[in-house]
C-alpha cells in the first residue's frame, strides 16, 4: 500500500529525512484515525511539503501504536524516539506542547529512502 505523508515545510524534515537525520515518522492523535492500524511493514511513504508536489520515498520496516494515557508516556515516547524522529536529544518545551494533548501515538520506522 502507498501512503502519503503531508509534511510542515517549516520543520524542515524531508531535509532531515534525505540526510538520514529522521528515519522514523510519527503522527500524533486526540482520537485513533487514520493511518492508525493501516500502515504495514513493506508499505510505501511518499514525503511532501504541503502544497509541494512529493520529494522523497521510503519503505516501512517497522510500525509501533501507543495509547498515551499521561504525560510521563508522552515523555518516555519522546526521550526514547526523538533522535530518530530528527528531534534531537533533548526535546524543547515547544516540542513538547505540541504533542500535550494527544492520546495516541504512532511510529512508522522506515529505510530505503529516495529523493524524488
Amino acid at each position: 500500500m502507498h501512503h502519503v505523508v503531508i509534511m510542515k515545510k517549516s520543520w524542515d524534515l524531508i531535509s532531515k529525512i534525505l540526510k538520514g537525520e529522521k528515519s522514523v515518522e510519527s503522527r500524533w492523535f486526540k482520537n485513533k484515525h487514520l493511518p492508525w492500524n493501516k500502515i504495514n511493514v513493506g508499505d510505501t511513504l511518499w514525503f511532501k511539503n504541503t502544497g509541494e508536489p512529493v520529494s522523497a520515498s521510503a519503505r516501512v520496516t517497522h510500525v509501533l501504536q501507543f495509547e498515551i494515557p499521561n504525560d510521563t508516556v508522552r515523555q518516555e515516547i519522546l526521550a526514547k524516539y526523538g533522535n530518530y524522529l530528527g528531534l534531537g536529544n533533548k526535546i524543547s518545551e515547544k516540542i513538547m506542547n505540541y504533542f500535550k494533548n494527544k492520546n495516541y501515538c504512532l511510529l512508522v520506522f522506515f529505510d530505503s529512502v529516495q529523493k524524488n
